[in-house]
């Protein structure tokens, strides 16, 4: 840090000449006040809303070493983690935006180069921080510099799940982001961790009848049911496989059309009803699912009235709870 001349070097909030101070007290300050506010400077100075000026990649590489060489004070390590790791997804959407051209090489360059560092963090981490260094080790992983060392940081978040106290649920999507192969997790024992796994996998059978199995089951506490209604939805079982989450779904998502209720509603209505044609019972539920959900009624969405047209319902409420009720 004594090398860097912060004077020349800017922030969010102007010249960086307050950063030295802030990066100390880090590491130093017995002040919880000082530390609070140093987190604040990382969070609000460093990086401001996803934007990060000349005094980032100097800042990124102190704090780095502030975590390798186990320096930062203990109040302040999570928060650094979080940092870290938030910068490194914002380079990735800097990347995919094409944005800040003349600063993104600088800041990626300064994250990658943590990456030993960070290596080494998971590689000795505890059951309690394991997840905590897995995660930003995954996203560092991720920028372009750190492409062949994706298959390595897998295996490193593998053993870090492996002993971490945390839920293994909260690895998959890690592991699933530097494209580990996760199929062995759809036979795991935590449904959510399973649930995960066949939504990276929806092109495995075995990860369908996962899919199929957790939406036809009792209800569980975190399940991405959302998602996986919608992906049944792609590989097209049958309605009443799928109906009680289904309806479930619609309910709690009733603010979107096209890939929410909307999506579901074609679903289970691949022909438009005529009046001659007998509402199956997973049909009539999902319609008695609309009818308690005031959104679907009083969005004023066209798409939404689109729907319940193409599907041959009514567009008036009370006419679609006659047709759930006597249909």
């Amino acid at each position: 840090m004594q090398h860097v001349d912060w004077s020349v070097l800017e922030h969010s909030h102007g010249p960086a000449t307050d950063t030295p101070g802030h990066l100390h007290a880090l590491e130093h300050s017995p002040s919880e006040t000082a530390r609070e506010a140093a987190v604040r400077h990382l969070w609000d100075s460093i990086l401001h809303q996803g934007a990060v000026l000349s005094a980032g990649p100097p800042a990124i590489r102190v704090v780095t070493t502030l975590l390798a060489e186990g320096r930062a004070h203990p109040d302040t390590v999570e928060e650094i983690v979080g940092f870290l790791e938030k910068t490194a997804w914002c380079m990735d959407d800097w990347i995919q935006w094409g944005s800040q051209a003349w600063m993104l090489p600088l800041v990626v360059d300064a994250l990658a180069e943590g990456y030993p560092a960070v290596r080494t963090l998971v590689e000795r981490s505890s059951p309690d921080d394991a997840y905590l260094y897995a995660r930003l080790l995954g996203a560092i992983a991720l920028l372009p510099p750190l492409a062949d060392r994706r298959e390595e940081a897998a295996a490193l978040v593998r053993t870090a799940m492996d002993r971490s106290t945390e839920p293994r649920q909260e690895f998959v999507d890690i592991l699933a982001d530097l494209g580990a192969d996760v199929r062995d997790l759809l036979d795991d024992p935590d449904p959510v961790a399973r649930a995960l796994a066949a939504l990276v996998h929806q092109d495995d059978p075995q990860a369908r009848q996962v899919i199929l199995d957790l939406l036809g089951g009792p209800p569980v506490e975190r399940l991405p049911t959302a998602r996986l209604v919608l992906a049944a939805l792609r590989f097209r079982p049958s309605f009443e496989e799928i109906a009680p989450a289904a309806c479930d779904f619609v309910r709690n998502n009733s603010y979107v059309v096209v890939d929410g209720w909307g999506a579901v509603t074609r679903f289970a209505f691949p022909e438009p009803y005529f009046p001659d044609r007998p509402l199956s019972d997973s049909q009539r539920a999902l319609l008695e699912a609309l009818v308690e959900t005031d959104r679907v009624w009083s969005s004023g969405d066209d798409e939404a009235r689109r729907v319940l047209e193409d599907c041959g319902l009514p567009q008036d409420r009370e006419a679609c709870r006659a047709l759930a009720t006597w249909g």
